[in-house]
């Protein structure tokens, strides 16, 4: 992971939960004010909704989940090439609640766990350092970000997608020198712009009486989850090619050259998840084997591999499901 993946976010995701327009790109904007217009072309059922989003878009104050302090500081070690476990650890251990979160899932079998361990750094120190890594993000981000009030259903949806996408992406790059460390990271925060989407127009309208469908907040979510996840990594200060590979998720090619295998990664691991859900397995529908096969090829893997990304996938969601 780059040391630049949250210079910056201290100032902002622990104060508040708005997006300063002047540091995201305009041409993220911009892209968001054409796809609601179009959206309020298509769906005039969807009004309210629409009308907060574009009011917000307008005003330039979008709503963000806002970051503790805690995952500032969690973020900030995460994003040092030389970060030491002991200094992760006493970062969780400032946070009783996420240090027995952080515990519970290291003790699973999915990481190894026998005998059950008690401290955070002794659990740390079993999984190694990159895991350790994964798992404190995943916790971390899990119990800040991924929340909004009367949309718990929906943020665990949100949830268990980003971590299955999260899982597959890391399997993918895992021998990849410049994407390896920041591939779970990728794929935890791919969907955030769903909840920013939420926590901008659907929970004021909830919170008013006036409680937006269920699909309409899905098909604006389809529609502008890229460019409206761009924006808040973009205010959280990520990392360029972590904000270019949710921008472009949808479409890879179109994605700048350095921040492609991120991306490829990204459209891969999503599409496996989509297809696992659709209760795919490799080697039982010749169209879909054929469509992973090139998804999967550029990163040295095939179907064989692929299932065992499946299985890790089904053990990473049992594992941090059960404790999150």
């Amino acid at each position: 992971m780059n040391d630049d993946v949250v210079e910056g976010a201290s100032s902002r995701g622990a104060a508040g939960g708005d997006i300063r327009f002047g540091e995201v790109p305009q041409e993220l904007v911009e892209a968001c004010h054409v796809k609601l217009e179009a959206l309020m072309a298509e769906r005039s059922d969807a009004s309210p909704l629409y009308r907060k989003l574009r009011q917000a878009l307008v005003r330039e104050r979008l709503s963000l989940p806002v970051i503790s302090t805690t995952l500032t500081r969690v973020l900030s070690l995460l994003g040092q090439e030389d970060v030491a476990i002991d200094d992760l650890a006493l970062a969780v251990e400032t946070d009783p609640a996420l240090a027995t979160k952080v515990v519970g899932v290291a003790n699973s079998g999915f990481y190894g766990g026998i005998d059950s361990i008690g401290s955070v750094r002794d659990a740390l120190m079993r999984t190694g350092l990159e895991q350790a890594k994964n798992i404190v993000a995943g916790v971390a981000i899990r119990s800040s970000v991924f929340q909004a009030q009367g949309f718990d259903e929906l943020m665990d949806e949100i949830w268990n997608r980003s971590l299955a996408t999260a899982i597959g992406m890391s399997e993918l790059l895992v021998e990849d020198p410049v994407f390896s460390e920041s591939a779970f990271l990728t794929g935890l925060v791919h969907e955030v712009g769903r909840i920013v989407l939420v926590a901008t127009a659907a929970a004021p309208l909830a919170e008013a009486g006036k409680s937006p469908d269920a699909a309409v907040v899905e098909a604006a979510g389809d529609a502008m989850r890229c460019e409206l996840g761009a924006i808040a990594l973009s205010s959280w200060t990520f990392s360029d090619e972590m904000v270019e590979a949710v921008t472009w998720q949808e479409c890879p090619e179109e994605s700048p050259e350095e921040a492609r295998p991120l991306t490829e990664a990204l459209y891969a691991a999503d599409t496996l998840v989509n297809l696992k859900a659709r209760g795919w397995k490799p080697g039982e529908n010749a169209e879909a084997d054929s469509l992973v096969e090139e998804l999967i090829a550029p990163f040295g893997v095939d179907l064989a591999r692929c299932e065992e990304i499946l299985l890790a996938i089904e053990g990473g969601l049992a594992a941090f499901t059960k404790l999150i």
